[in-house]
């Protein structure tokens, strides 16, 4: 689970990691953009590992709803910038399952 952590930490300090150069040269802030798309999928690949881990969690069966919403409402509505919103806010509620998770493997 602590491998989970810190797998979880590495994907969302990534784009950061990767923006600070562009304080120097603002094309390589190409670089934290494209980024995203690895974090993205690394949390995607984080909450299958814990589904098969911890099946019994109601937070992972509704991330998982949210992030196919996504996808699905990203194919309906072609380019709609509200639609930009859910990414970061899954990346913050898979944290919280994480945590959550990690703080009960720990007792």
């Amino acid at each position: 689970m602590k491998k989970l952590l810190y797998l979880n930490y590495f994907a969302l300090a990534l784009p950061f990691a990767l923006a600070l150069p562009a304080i120097f040269d603002v094309n390589l802030l190409i670089f934290a953009l494209l980024s995203t798309m690895i974090t993205g999928a690394l949390q995607v690949i984080i909450a299958l590992i814990l589904l098969l881990i911890t099946s019994n969690n109601s937070h992972l069966y509704l991330y998982c709803v949210l992030t196919i919403s996504f996808f699905v409402l990203w194919k309906i509505f072609d380019v709609e910038y509200w639609l930009f919103a859910l990414p970061p806010i899954l990346a913050v509620y898979l944290t919280y399952i994480i945590h959550e998770e990690y703080k009960k493997s720990i007792l």
